[in-house]
């Protein structure tokens, strides 16, 4: 993997002038290091408890996609890792007690049974391999970074630490806009 240039993204990110801006510079990082990969952005609506925006960068410019996704209509994983935490030990699931309490990274990958609930959130491309990172304002979250490759296991350890960085970023950035500062 091509080293993502933290620091020119973090300016960037810092003088962006509004919300789509910030989510432009992020995804025109996000795309070029690698030709296989497929980043969108959504904002998630607290309020209404559903994704309502998702953005790609497409041919060099931003498109915006307006949807209505309930989170209801996402994987209960998913929802009890970033939206409703409280219910982490309230339901069943395939994994195990302990695989639940190792994965406690602020990314998550849907398995194969849960990939089509996510799509919606994804670039329209067929994908084998998908990476969440929530952006967030302290415990309130804001929207989520989606990538995808159509190569199986796309994702390692240090691909995921790398663009783990460009989510903190990107979330205090995302936070500052629609806070109006």
């Amino acid at each position: 993997m091509t080293r993502l240039p933290l620091r020119d993204i973090a300016e960037r990110l810092a003088f962006a002038p509004d919300v789509e801006s910030c989510v432009d510079v992020l995804l025109a990082y996000l795309r070029p290091p690698q030709a296989d990969w497929y980043p969108t952005l959504a904002l998630y609506d607290a309020s209404r408890e559903v994704f309502h925006r998702v953005w790609q960068r497409e041919r060099g410019r931003l498109d915006r996609r307006d949807i209505v996704l309930p989170v209801d209509h996402l994987p209960a994983r998913f929802v009890r890792k970033f939206i409703r935490p409280s219910a982490f030990f309230n339901g069943s699931d395939r994994r195990s007690l302990l695989a639940k309490l190792f994965q406690n990274s602020p990314t998550y990958e849907p398995d194969r049974f849960e990939g089509p609930q996510v799509q919606p959130l994804t670039a329209p491309v067929i994908w084998h391999s998908c990476l969440c990172l929530p952006l967030n304002d302290h415990d309130r979250l804001l929207g989520m970074i989606v990538v995808v490759s159509p190569k199986a296991r796309a994702f390692t350890r240090a691909v995921t630490e790398e663009l783990s960085a460009v989510r903190g970023m990107a979330s205090l950035a995302l936070a500052r806009r629609q806070r109006g500062h």
